[in-house]
């Protein structure tokens, strides 16, 4: 769960309702996704600059910090590629990173302010 005041992500155990963790996460984070398989936490920055946090659950830090359009809103995960999606509201794109190697592998024209994004895994289709 983002923390937009706190500046964190709060990691929930579903199964008894309770913050397990709380992950430092600057500048304010805003979308929130999960890599069940490699339990891997991605999370957009609410920042005009436009960045994806890459948080291991295990060592409860962030990693990574990649690039992306300005202004990514919300973040999706297809765990069968590997492959995490942002949406840029600001320049009205679609960044899709590698999983792998924590890089933006490719940008998509996503049409007028595109506020959220979502992945079928099946489909493989956004």
């Amino acid at each position: 769960m983002a923390n937009v005041q706190s500046d964190t992500v709060s990691r929930i155990n579903g199964r008894v309702g309770k913050v397990t963790a709380t992950i430092p996460a600057r500048p304010p984070p805003f979308g929130v996704a999960v890599d069940p398989r490699t339990r891997t936490i991605y999370v957009t920055d609410s920042d005009q600059d436009g960045q994806v946090a890459v948080i291991r659950t295990r060592s409860r830090t962030v990693v990574a910090k990649v690039p992306v359009g300005r202004l990514p809103l919300l973040v999706a995960v297809n765990p069968k590629t590997n492959t995490i999606y942002a949406s840029n509201q600001e320049n009205a794109t679609v960044s899709v990173i590698s999983g792998t190697t924590d890089t933006v592998t490719k940008m998509i024209s996503g049409g007028f302010d595109p506020q959220g994004v979502a992945v079928n895994p099946r489909t493989n289709r956004i």
